[in-house]
């Protein structure tokens, strides 16, 4: 695959390129961890439960180690927000 260039925002902001985002099959609200490799970035799409993309009805487990370390990463206020959005998707589920 040739060489995709992107811009670096005022903030740190890029964009994973459309191409790739549909060859590595990452999706919206994915999970993706970023490590630093010598001097290269890697970006890795994590898998947050088993059996996530088992499909139908099936339950998924309620808690996950990956989910756990990346909430305990966010700081205070941005755990909040995502409990705030996580409680409302479920009122509105519940409805």
């Amino acid at each position: 695959m040739e060489t995709i260039y992107r811009i670096l925002g005022k903030r740190g902001r890029t964009t994973i390129p459309y191409i790739l985002r549909i060859t590595m099959g990452f999706h919206p609200n994915d999970l993706v961890s970023f490590r630093r490799d010598g001097d290269t970035i890697v970006v890795k799409r994590e898998k947050v439960c088993d059996n996530c993309c088992a499909g139908g009805d099936k339950e998924l487990p309620v808690t996950s180690d990956a989910l756990k370390e990346f909430l305990s990463s966010l700081p205070s206020n941005v755990q909040k927000e995502a409990l705030v959005h996580l409680t409302q998707g479920l009122c509105n589920e519940n409805s």
